[in-house]
């Protein structure tokens, strides 16, 4: 569910593991759009979101180098 994976990933930020917290981003963002409906009203819901994740695994990737 893409929903844990993102909590998981939270969790695992939180905790300092970069590396466990960016491989569950990455399942969320392989899930999310199919597992979760999109709003109504906001045009391209998936693709922003899809953004921020992508963004975010940067981060931590590059935080872990």
């Amino acid at each position: 569910d893409a929903r844990v994976h993102q909590n998981l990933a939270i969790v695992c930020e939180w905790a300092g593991d970069s590396q466990a917290a960016a491989d569950h981003w990455r399942q969320c963002l392989a899930t999310h759009a199919a597992q979760m409906s999109k709003p109504p009203g906001l045009p391209h819901y998936h693709r922003r979101i899809a953004a921020l994740i992508e963004e975010r695994i940067r981060r931590l990737e590059d935080a872990a180098e």
